[in-house]
């Protein structure tokens, strides 16, 4: 559970990061292409939060767990990279 909530900080950081460049656009349609802080993180919370409730939280297996981890490594991953892109080639 650390490291998933670990890897949902990064995703936001590394998105907020990205979007201060002016050829990144956030790839995910429920939030925008150029969405704020603010409605990065209330996306988390409002979409992740049944995770960590008490109810939830017990049903979520160690393979759950681990696919999540490994997706959003992927994710966090291509975000810095993007914005390593970003920082060569945008204003």
């Amino acid at each position: 559970w650390i490291t998933f909530t670990a890897l949902q900080l990064l995703d936001v950081h590394s998105t907020y990061e990205g979007l201060k460049y002016d050829c990144v656009y956030e790839g995910n349609p429920l939030v925008g292409t150029r969405p704020h802080l603010d409605r990065l993180i209330l996306h988390k919370v409002v979409f992740l939060s049944p995770m960590y409730l008490s109810g939830y939280y017990g049903r979520v297996t160690k393979e759950d767990l681990e696919w999540s981890i490994g997706l959003y490594t992927i994710v966090v991953a291509n975000n810095y990279d993007i914005v390593s892109q970003a920082k060569r080639n945008c204003n």
